[in-house]
C-alpha cells in the first residue's frame, strides 16, 4: 500500500495504474485519479494508523502525515468546501466515472468520514 500511494499523499482508486479504458457511452474510468470515494483515502489511513499503533513502525508517520495533509490540500474552498471524489493529477476534482459529475462530494454519500473524525498521530 505505501508503493501506491502518491508523494503528495493521495492514493489512486487501483494499483497498479492501469490504462484508461472506456465503456459504452461512457467518459474513461481513469483507477489513476487521487481517490476520496469508496472510502479508499479513509480505509488507508485507518489502516496506516493501526499498523502504526500496533507496531510502532517509525517509517509508517511521513505516509501517515502526507495522507493527512492530502486532506488539506485538496479541499475545495467556498462556497463548496468539501472534497472531489476523485482528483485529476493536478488536484482538480473530476468526477472520474461517467455516472459522476465532476465537483465534491458528501461523506455520508459513501460511507467515508470526514478528515476531523479520523486518528491522527502527534
Amino acid at each position: 500500500m505505501l508503493d501506491s500511494q502518491y508523494p503528495i499523499g493521495v492514493w489512486p482508486q487501483r494499483f497498479p495504474k492501469v490504462q484508461a479504458r472506456r465503456l459504452a457511452r461512457a467518459s474513461p474510468i481513469t483507477p489513476g485519479y487521487a481517490t476520496f470515494n469508496d472510502d479508499v483515502a479513509a480505509e488507508n489511513m485507518d489502516f496506516l494508523l493501526m499498523c502504526y499503533q500496533a507496531f510502532g513502525d517509525e517509517r509508517l508517520i511521513d505516509p501517515i502525515v502526507r495522507g493527512m495533509n492530502a486532506f488539506i490540500v485538496t479541499q475545495l474552498g467556498p462556497p463548496q468546501p468539501a472534497w472531489g471524489l476523485q482528483h485529476t493529477p493536478d488536484l482538480q476534482p473530476s468526477g472520474a466515472r461517467h455516472l459522476r459529475a465532476e465537483g465534491a462530494g458528501h461523506a455520508h454519500d459513501r460511507g467515508q468520514r470526514r478528515p476531523a473524525d479520523s486518528a491522527s498521530i502527534a
